[in-house]
């Protein structure tokens, strides 16, 4: 009887052409270029707008391939905490995981063009200086309190845990974060350790 391979092994995924360090380079170059603001023309008011909009592309990669909470594990994450996703609209799985001592939330949706609709404008609420982390409005409440930073009283001076997000195939990844910048650092850090598509 063949053994059966580890947790996260990287079964029937061929890589083709474009070999692991190829894929870790295109990923680098795509966030660096978009962190500077490289544009091949003018920017709409919509383009040109905060970096926490949905609508903002300069942080989605799209690729066909389907990444799962397995993928994570390869990367060398720890995986803190599994959600329910019951109340996050179109997701099909959401866990809160460490790499090192940076926090992220991945969540996961059918495909990329719901990760990158759906997945992004329910992120863009949650990350971010304009972030909704406390109150009645906080949208989705499980694992509210995973994402935000509190000092002072419950719930006092609260501000979001998650400086900003990638949209990666279809995985919306929140990374912590003081500002956009550091985020998307730590995005990059967490993605570049993943298997290829």
């Amino acid at each position: 009887m063949p053994a059966e391979p580890s947790r996260g092994a990287s079964v029937g995924r061929p890589l083709g052409k474009v070999t692991g360090l190829t894929w870790l380079g295109l990923l680098v170059t795509a966030v660096t270029l978009n962190l500077s603001g490289c544009s091949s023309g003018p920017q709409s008011e919509t383009e040109a707008g905060s970096a926490s909009t949905p609508s903002d592309a300069r942080r989605i990669i799209p690729t066909a391939h389907l990444y799962d909470p397995d993928d994570l594990y390869v990367a060398g994450v720890k995986v803190a905490r599994i959600y329910d996703v019951d109340g996050l609209p179109e997701a099909i799985a959401a866990v809160r995981l460490f790499l090192s001592s940076t926090e992220y939330e991945a969540r996961f949706y059918e495909n990329h063009a719901v990760a990158a609709s759906t997945g992004a404008a329910a992120a863009s609420l949650v990350t971010g200086e304009s972030a909704i982390v406390t109150g009645a409005n906080v949208p989705w409440s499980e694992g509210a309190s995973d994402r935000r930073m509190c000092v002072g009283a419950i719930n006092a001076n609260c501000v979001a845990k998650y400086g900003d997000f990638v949209v990666l195939g279809n995985m919306v990844l929140m990374c912590e974060g003081r500002d956009s910048e550091t985020a998307l650092e730590a995005c990059v850090a967490l993605t570049s350790q993943m298997p290829p598509p």
